[in-house]
């Protein structure tokens, strides 16, 4: 086999790679809008009126706004390869993001001081927000360490998009539950 071929055989085998991480993050972010979109019906099933969302649950909501902010901050600094920009507006999303799984733990307990209803919804929707967050947040630090290994930069962004992707849905995700509910 000639190392051009070699060369042609890796180009391959990586692009497949990557097609099948975006495949699985795909099918990761389905299968969560399908777990969100249960607890929504089981929401408008449940109540016919408007609801008072927690005022901690509305201030949460500026600050995943301002992650996914962070984080368009930290694509477009890796795709110029200002890597240490990158590193910078990553440790302010992770940031960001820890403070918003604050805010929602904080709101369980408004939640459950309530005798409202809503508290039975409201409770497990933010429970599965905040697994995901978690999880959000373990792959932003692997950001973090693979930016300082140089490992992620302009040519090799198919990790970082996939985790930007389900972050930013994450936020989507808030936003639009919160919007339906109010």
């Amino acid at each position: 086999m000639s190392e051009v071929d070699l060369v042609r055989s890796r180009v391959n085998e990586k692009a497949k790679k990557q097609k099948a991480q975006r495949q699985i993050m795909k099918l990761f972010i389905v299968s969560s809008c399908l777990i969100f979109g249960t607890l929504l019906v089981i929401w408008l099933i449940q109540m016919g009126q408007k609801t008072t969302i927690p005022n901690i649950y509305i201030q949460s909501t500026f600050i995943i706004l301002l992650s996914s902010g962070g984080l368009f901050l930290v694509n477009k600094a890796i795709k110029r390869n200002q890597l240490q920009h990158a590193v910078y507006f990553t440790v302010i999303t992770i940031t960001l993001g820890m403070l918003f799984g604050i805010t929602q733990i904080m709101g369980w307990n408004h939640l459950l001081e309530s005798d409202r209803v809503y508290r039975s919804i409201l409770i497990p929707f933010s429970i599965v927000h905040f697994i995901h967050i978690a999880v959000g947040l373990i792959l932003l630090t692997v950001i973090f360490f693979k930016l300082r290994n140089y490992e992620i930069h302009s040519k090799a962004m198919g990790f970082s998009s996939n985790v930007f992707y389900f972050w930013h849905f994450l936020g989507i995700v808030w936003v639009a539950f919160l919007a339906v509910i109010s």
